[in-house]
Protein backbone atom coordinates (compact mmCIF):
# COMPACT_ATOMS: atom_id res chain seq x y z
CA UNK A 1 0.00 0.00 0.00
CA UNK A 2 1.22 3.02 -0.99
CA UNK A 3 1.50 6.33 1.37
CA UNK A 4 -0.04 9.67 -0.11
CA UNK A 5 2.66 12.47 0.69
CA UNK A 6 2.33 16.20 1.16
CA UNK A 7 4.86 17.74 -1.08
CA UNK A 8 4.98 21.57 -1.35
CA UNK A 9 6.80 22.81 -4.53
CA UNK A 10 7.93 26.31 -4.03
CA UNK A 11 9.11 28.04 -6.88
CA UNK A 12 11.13 31.50 -7.25
CA UNK A 13 12.34 32.49 -10.20
CA UNK A 14 10.97 33.80 -12.80
CA UNK A 15 10.13 31.95 -16.16
CA UNK A 16 12.75 32.78 -18.82
CA UNK A 17 15.60 33.20 -16.67
CA UNK A 18 16.44 29.51 -16.31
CA UNK A 19 15.49 25.67 -16.57
CA UNK A 20 14.29 25.79 -13.48
CA UNK A 21 10.78 27.23 -14.05
CA UNK A 22 10.30 24.25 -16.85
CA UNK A 23 12.07 21.65 -14.23
CA UNK A 24 9.06 22.86 -11.65
CA UNK A 25 6.34 22.49 -13.56
CA UNK A 26 7.55 18.49 -14.86
CA UNK A 27 8.58 17.41 -11.12
CA UNK A 28 4.91 19.04 -9.80
CA UNK A 29 3.23 16.79 -12.75
CA UNK A 30 5.29 13.61 -12.36
CA UNK A 31 4.36 13.70 -8.53
CA UNK A 32 0.87 14.43 -9.78
CA UNK A 33 0.68 11.13 -11.70
CA UNK A 34 1.49 9.18 -8.66
CA UNK A 35 -1.54 10.80 -6.72
CA UNK A 36 0.80 12.93 -4.30
CA UNK A 37 -0.80 15.98 -2.15
CA UNK A 38 0.78 18.58 -4.13
CA UNK A 39 0.41 22.44 -3.31
CA UNK A 40 2.30 24.45 -5.66
CA UNK A 41 3.42 28.02 -4.01
CA UNK A 42 5.13 30.90 -6.42
CA UNK A 43 7.11 33.17 -4.67
CA UNK A 44 9.59 36.00 -5.04
CA UNK A 45 10.06 36.26 -8.85
CA UNK A 46 8.29 33.12 -9.21
CA UNK A 47 5.19 35.15 -8.95
CA UNK A 48 6.51 36.50 -12.82
CA UNK A 49 5.10 33.21 -14.21
CA UNK A 50 1.58 33.54 -13.20
CA UNK A 51 1.46 36.46 -15.43
CA UNK A 52 -1.32 36.73 -18.20
CA UNK A 53 -0.48 38.02 -21.48
CA UNK A 54 3.39 36.71 -21.53
CA UNK A 55 4.33 36.66 -25.40
CA UNK A 56 7.55 33.56 -24.66
CA UNK A 57 7.33 33.39 -28.70
CA UNK A 58 8.87 36.73 -29.48
CA UNK A 59 11.64 36.32 -27.37
CA UNK A 60 12.11 32.46 -29.19
CA UNK A 61 11.20 30.44 -26.59
CA UNK A 62 8.20 27.31 -26.18
CA UNK A 63 5.55 28.34 -24.13
CA UNK A 64 5.33 25.78 -21.44
CA UNK A 65 4.08 28.22 -18.87
CA UNK A 66 0.71 27.77 -20.98
CA UNK A 67 0.06 24.54 -19.27
CA UNK A 68 0.31 26.45 -15.75
CA UNK A 69 -3.57 27.33 -16.17
CA UNK A 70 -3.88 23.53 -16.85
CA UNK A 71 -2.68 22.57 -13.63
CA UNK A 72 -6.04 21.90 -12.14
CA UNK A 73 -7.19 19.12 -15.56
CA UNK A 74 -4.31 17.30 -13.95
CA UNK A 75 -5.66 17.55 -10.20
CA UNK A 76 -3.47 20.07 -8.78
CA UNK A 77 -5.67 22.48 -7.17
CA UNK A 78 -3.86 23.77 -4.76
CA UNK A 79 -1.57 26.83 -6.48
CA UNK A 80 -1.01 29.72 -4.67
CA UNK A 81 0.85 33.16 -5.29
CA UNK A 82 2.84 34.60 -2.21
CA UNK A 83 0.53 38.30 -2.09
CA UNK A 84 3.69 40.08 -0.57
CA UNK A 85 5.92 38.84 -3.50
CA UNK A 86 3.06 40.03 -6.34
CA UNK A 87 2.36 43.11 -4.79
CA UNK A 88 6.18 44.35 -4.26
CA UNK A 89 6.46 43.76 -8.33
CA UNK A 90 3.38 45.44 -8.86
CA UNK A 91 1.47 42.52 -9.63
CA UNK A 92 -2.39 42.35 -8.85
CA UNK A 93 -4.32 39.64 -9.11
CA UNK A 94 -6.50 40.77 -12.39
CA UNK A 95 -2.06 40.40 -13.81
CA UNK A 96 -2.27 36.82 -13.02
CA UNK A 97 -3.63 33.66 -14.08
CA UNK A 98 -7.04 33.15 -12.04
CA UNK A 99 -5.51 29.45 -10.69
CA UNK A 100 -3.74 30.56 -7.78
CA UNK A 101 -5.23 31.43 -4.89
CA UNK A 102 -3.62 35.07 -3.29
CA UNK A 103 -1.95 33.80 0.38
CA UNK A 104 0.31 35.17 2.72
CA UNK A 105 3.97 34.45 4.00
CA UNK A 106 2.19 33.13 7.88
CA UNK A 107 -0.21 30.69 5.07
CA UNK A 108 2.94 29.67 2.93
CA UNK A 109 5.02 28.61 6.52
CA UNK A 110 1.60 26.52 7.36
CA UNK A 111 1.56 24.74 4.32
CA UNK A 112 5.26 23.84 4.42
CA UNK A 113 4.71 22.83 7.83
CA UNK A 114 1.92 20.22 6.74
CA UNK A 115 3.99 19.28 4.34
CA UNK A 116 6.02 16.15 4.31
CA UNK A 117 8.95 17.01 1.54
CA UNK A 118 9.26 21.08 -0.17
CA UNK A 119 10.74 20.59 -3.49
CA UNK A 120 12.42 24.08 -4.54
CA UNK A 121 13.15 25.97 -7.92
Amino acid sequence: MSHRRRIAVLITRAAYGSNLSKGALEATLAASIFDQDLSVVFTEDGVYQLLVGEAAETLGLANYRVQLADLPDYGIDKIYIDSESASQRGISPQDVLSVADWISHTQISEIFNRSDHILSF
